[in-house]
């Protein structure tokens, strides 16, 4: 009972055309992108703005964080942590001074917003994904 109110919930979503398709690919390739370039402008602001001893290894955990192929939940948490402590939850818990503070917050907030594009693209992709394998699986 439960599995075919499961699938029932699946006739409200409608299959994706090709432009859809693409729309949503597109969206998630911009999320990534962002994602990449952020963590990227962030290493290059620890890079220049702390003590390469203190740095070393956030900076090396977040180019390997931008080199993944893919950018899992897990990676952007990671990268979300890293970025979280060096700019502390208050400016006095902060490790770097004011304006690179800032800097760094405004990397993180772009960060998550591209996140929840990503995730948001990701889960429509699935969920149409989803309709289109039960619409085949009625057909056989």
């Amino acid at each position: 009972m439960l599995e075919s109110l499961y699938f029932r919930s699946f006739r409200g979503t409608a299959l994706l055309t090709k432009k859809e398709e693409l729309d949503l690919a597109k969206r998630i390739d911009e999320g990534a992108r962002r994602i990449r370039m952020s963590v990227k402008n962030a290493t290059a602001i620890l890079a220049n703005a702390v003590s390469p001893t203190s740095r070393k290894e956030t900076i090396q955990e977040l180019s390997a964080i931008r080199r993944l192929s893919g950018l899992s939940a897990i990676a952007l948490d990671r990268a979300d942590t890293l970025l979280s402590a060096w700019a502390g939850s208050t400016a006095e818990g902060s490790l770097v001074v004011p304006e690179i503070r800032q800097q760094l917050l405004t990397m993180l907030t772009e960060i998550r917003t591209a996140g929840r594009q990503l995730e948001d693209a990701k889960e429509e992709l699935v969920r149409h994904n989803l309709r289109l394998v039960v619409d085949v699986a009625k057909r056989s």
